[in-house]
């Protein structure tokens, strides 16, 4: 139920992507570990095949990143979670009890360096305009009338 209300509607476009999962497993009566699997509409967990709704990627999984991840730690974004009522202890014994989230947040590390890119182009282009201006400025009102001065003299 939870899976396919979380998918994407048909025509939109995936912002970003789990690569891994540390959430309360409901198959193990609700102990916090890695869900490598999320079966497709129609499979249960016990009886799941691929091809699979979501499967995590082995390489980005985990506390720890390996070496063998092939996107930059610049590029992933861990979210956690804590319910409320186990923050503030009001529920005891649950205060140890994160879920966590890793996700591939490329599209906006892309979309962030576009902006630096055309921001720095618009400053060039600002900076060139007001050196064409200050050097026409300083040519009539400064070295025009020196140069008279010194032609006189």
């Amino acid at each position: 139920m939870y899976v396919t209300a979380s998918s994407i509607p048909e025509g939109s476009e995936n912002t970003w992507e789990v690569l891994w999962l540390y959430v309360p497993d409901y198959t193990k009566q609700g102990k916090m570990s890695e869900i490598s699997r999320i079966p497709m509409t129609g499979q249960t967990f016990e009886n799941m095949e691929a091809p699979y709704f979501w499967e995590q990627d082995e390489k980005c999984s985990g506390f720890i990143v390996s070496e063998e991840c092939d996107w930059r730690y610049a590029e992933m974004t861990l979210v956690t979670f804590q319910p409320e009522a186990c923050a503030l202890s009001y529920v005891k014994g649950c205060e140890e009890l994160i879920a966590y989230a890793r996700i591939k947040n490329t599209e906006e590390i892309t979309q962030t360096a576009s902006f630096q890119i055309v921001t720095t182009l618009f400053t060039c282009v600002v900076l060139a305009v007001a050196f064409i201006v200050f050097s026409h400025d300083t040519e009539v009102h400064v070295i025009i009338p020196i140069k008279k001065v010194v032609a006189i003299i």
